[in-house]
Protein backbone atom coordinates (compact mmCIF):
# COMPACT_ATOMS: atom_id res chain seq x y z
CA UNK A 1 0.00 0.00 0.00
CA UNK A 2 1.21 3.48 -0.79
CA UNK A 3 0.28 5.65 2.18
CA UNK A 4 0.96 8.94 0.37
CA UNK A 5 -1.31 8.04 -2.52
CA UNK A 6 -4.04 6.95 -0.14
CA UNK A 7 -3.85 10.18 1.89
CA UNK A 8 -3.79 12.40 -1.18
CA UNK A 9 -6.71 10.51 -2.73
CA UNK A 10 -8.73 10.75 0.46
CA UNK A 11 -8.11 14.50 0.69
CA UNK A 12 -9.08 14.96 -2.96
CA UNK A 13 -12.21 12.86 -2.51
CA UNK A 14 -13.28 14.92 0.52
CA UNK A 15 -12.79 18.19 -1.37
CA UNK A 16 -14.78 16.91 -4.35
CA UNK A 17 -17.49 15.57 -2.05
CA UNK A 18 -17.74 18.92 -0.24
CA UNK A 19 -18.29 20.74 -3.54
CA UNK A 20 -20.81 18.10 -4.65
CA UNK A 21 -22.69 18.21 -1.33
CA UNK A 22 -22.95 21.99 -1.20
CA UNK A 23 -24.12 22.25 -4.81
CA UNK A 24 -26.64 19.42 -4.38
CA UNK A 25 -28.10 21.15 -1.31
CA UNK A 26 -28.14 24.60 -2.98
CA UNK A 27 -25.69 25.97 -0.43
CA UNK A 28 -22.81 28.35 -0.94
CA UNK A 29 -19.23 27.14 -0.62
CA UNK A 30 -17.37 28.64 2.32
CA UNK A 31 -14.42 30.40 0.70
CA UNK A 32 -11.60 31.46 2.97
CA UNK A 33 -9.28 33.29 0.56
CA UNK A 34 -11.80 34.87 -1.79
CA UNK A 35 -15.34 34.96 -3.03
CA UNK A 36 -14.95 33.30 -6.41
CA UNK A 37 -15.54 29.68 -5.40
CA UNK A 38 -19.21 29.57 -6.28
CA UNK A 39 -18.72 31.41 -9.56
CA UNK A 40 -16.07 28.87 -10.57
CA UNK A 41 -17.97 25.72 -9.61
CA UNK A 42 -21.17 27.01 -11.19
CA UNK A 43 -19.50 28.07 -14.46
CA UNK A 44 -19.97 26.33 -17.78
CA UNK A 45 -16.48 24.88 -17.38
CA UNK A 46 -17.57 22.71 -14.46
CA UNK A 47 -18.73 19.79 -16.59
CA UNK A 48 -17.19 17.29 -18.93
CA UNK A 49 -19.69 15.65 -21.31
CA UNK A 50 -22.47 16.71 -18.97
CA UNK A 51 -20.90 15.24 -15.82
CA UNK A 52 -19.95 17.75 -13.11
CA UNK A 53 -16.22 17.97 -12.39
CA UNK A 54 -16.75 17.21 -8.71
CA UNK A 55 -18.41 13.87 -9.61
CA UNK A 56 -15.53 13.04 -11.96
CA UNK A 57 -13.19 14.04 -9.15
CA UNK A 58 -14.88 11.74 -6.63
CA UNK A 59 -14.67 8.83 -9.07
CA UNK A 60 -11.02 9.60 -9.88
CA UNK A 61 -9.95 9.93 -6.26
CA UNK A 62 -11.87 6.76 -5.29
CA UNK A 63 -10.04 4.89 -8.07
CA UNK A 64 -6.67 6.19 -6.87
CA UNK A 65 -7.51 5.31 -3.26
CA UNK A 66 -8.52 1.80 -4.30
CA UNK A 67 -5.34 1.40 -6.33
CA UNK A 68 -3.20 2.62 -3.44
CA UNK A 69 -4.79 0.08 -1.13
CA UNK A 70 -5.21 -2.97 -3.36
CA UNK A 71 -3.77 -2.74 -6.87
CA UNK A 72 -0.21 -3.97 -7.03
CA UNK A 73 0.02 -5.37 -10.55
CA UNK A 74 2.43 -3.58 -12.90
CA UNK A 75 -0.34 -3.18 -15.47
CA UNK A 76 -2.62 -1.34 -13.08
CA UNK A 77 0.25 0.79 -11.80
CA UNK A 78 0.91 1.85 -15.42
CA UNK A 79 -2.79 2.65 -15.89
CA UNK A 80 -2.76 4.66 -12.64
CA UNK A 81 0.22 6.64 -13.93
CA UNK A 82 -1.58 7.43 -17.21
CA UNK A 83 -4.86 8.36 -15.48
CA UNK A 84 -3.12 10.49 -12.86
CA UNK A 85 -1.18 12.27 -15.61
CA UNK A 86 -4.42 13.04 -17.43
CA UNK A 87 -5.97 14.29 -14.17
CA UNK A 88 -2.93 16.49 -13.47
CA UNK A 89 -3.19 18.03 -16.95
CA UNK A 90 -6.93 18.56 -16.49
CA UNK A 91 -6.33 20.23 -13.13
CA UNK A 92 -3.74 22.56 -14.64
CA UNK A 93 -6.10 23.31 -17.52
CA UNK A 94 -8.89 24.19 -15.13
CA UNK A 95 -6.51 26.44 -13.18
CA UNK A 96 -5.73 28.22 -16.45
CA UNK A 97 -9.44 28.74 -17.05
CA UNK A 98 -9.78 30.24 -13.58
CA UNK A 99 -6.85 32.58 -14.18
CA UNK A 100 -7.41 33.69 -17.77
CA UNK A 101 -11.10 33.17 -18.56
CA UNK A 102 -13.09 33.43 -15.35
CA UNK A 103 -10.56 35.60 -13.49
CA UNK A 104 -11.92 34.10 -10.29
CA UNK A 105 -10.38 31.58 -7.95
CA UNK A 106 -11.77 28.58 -6.12
CA UNK A 107 -9.46 27.47 -3.35
CA UNK A 108 -10.99 23.99 -3.37
CA UNK A 109 -10.32 23.69 -7.09
CA UNK A 110 -6.75 24.90 -6.57
CA UNK A 111 -6.26 22.32 -3.81
CA UNK A 112 -7.71 19.59 -6.03
CA UNK A 113 -5.35 20.52 -8.86
CA UNK A 114 -2.37 20.46 -6.48
CA UNK A 115 -3.49 17.08 -5.18
CA UNK A 116 -3.86 15.74 -8.74
CA UNK A 117 -0.36 16.86 -9.68
CA UNK A 118 0.97 15.42 -6.41
CA UNK A 119 -0.71 12.07 -7.11
CA UNK A 120 0.93 12.00 -10.53
CA UNK A 121 4.35 12.76 -9.03
CA UNK A 122 3.95 10.14 -6.30
CA UNK A 123 2.67 7.61 -8.85
CA UNK A 124 5.71 8.27 -11.02
CA UNK A 125 8.20 7.64 -8.25
CA UNK A 126 6.49 4.83 -6.35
Amino acid sequence: MNVWLALLALAGFLISFYIYYTKKNNQQLVCIIGKGCNAVVESKYNTLVGVPNEVIGMLYYALILWSALFALSPTFITIRLFVSGAAALAGLGLLSIQAFVLKKWCEYCIASAIISVSIFVVSWFF
